[in-house]
């Protein structure tokens, strides 16, 4: 059974995306935020339940410190809050991992020095090459599985 977590906070582009794979997968689940993304990885974790495949809105992830998606983060979180995720995102599944941005530039120090850059695809996606590079994915984690 291919799980898919998408991290996406615009309602169009989820239904794009979704649109796009949604025959490769059994399960998508969507969250909106860094913070939902965080408790869903975790929940797989615990339950040994692991996503074979993550799309990541990277637009919504906390680079400068304060807020995600535009939303204030809680006073208790580290002001970099959403890169420490992100962190924790491409340790766990960098193998399963795709990342879209439509500002890569203004990010790509930071992904350089968690040496993924090559993870990123721009916004917009031709719909083919996220396809494609979903079944890449899949394909190398069935080959992992056996």
């Amino acid at each position: 059974m291919a799980r898919l977590l998408l991290v996406e906070d615009r309602d169009l582009r989820k239904q794009l995306l979704v649109s796009t794979v949604e025959m490769l997968f059994d399960t998508i689940d969507w969250v909106d935020s860094s913070e939902e993304a965080l408790e869903k990885l975790k929940m797989a974790d615990a339950t040994g339940q692991l996503y074979e495949c993550l799309i990541l809105d990277l637009n919504i992830w906390d680079f400068k410190g304060g807020t995600d998606g535009g939303r204030r983060i809680s006073d208790e979180r580290s002001p970099h809050h959403g890169i420490k995720v992100l962190e924790a995102c491409i340790a766990a599944y960098k193998e399963r991992l795709i990342i879209l941005s439509a500002y890569v530039s203004e990010v790509q120090t930071q992904l350089t020095a968690l040496g993924s850059l090559e993870l990123v695809m721009p916004y917009p996606v031709p719909s083919n090459l996220l396809r494609e590079r979903v079944q890449e994915i899949l394909a190398r984690a069935a080959r992992t599985a056996q």
